[in-house]
């Protein structure tokens, strides 16, 4: 299935627009892990969720002040639609 056509399914199905450059690079990490044992599965995803919240730590790290919630909206906002390569 390409990702013009997952995009679709998801969108007629969920009801929610997702953008083409996240399907896609969706269909590629999955690519990547397909094959993996269920451990190996499980190291990669905790992988990615690390380097996420790595990033994120740099990011907050730059800001000065006071954290308040329209802040760290912000910082959200930053870091969500970052490439993450492992």
């Amino acid at each position: 299935m390409k990702a013009k056509e997952l995009q679709r399914r998801i969108k007629d199905k969920h009801k929610v627009e997702v953008p083409y450059k996240r399907v896609h690079a969706g269909k590629e990490l999955v690519k990547k892990i397909k094959g993996l044992n269920l451990d190996d599965l499980l190291d990669n995803f905790r992988q990615l969720i690390m380097d996420k919240w790595d990033i994120r730590r740099d990011i907050s790290n730059k800001m000065e002040g006071a954290i308040l919630p329209h802040i760290i909206k912000d910082l959200r906002e930053k870091s969500r639609n970052l490439d993450m390569n492992v």
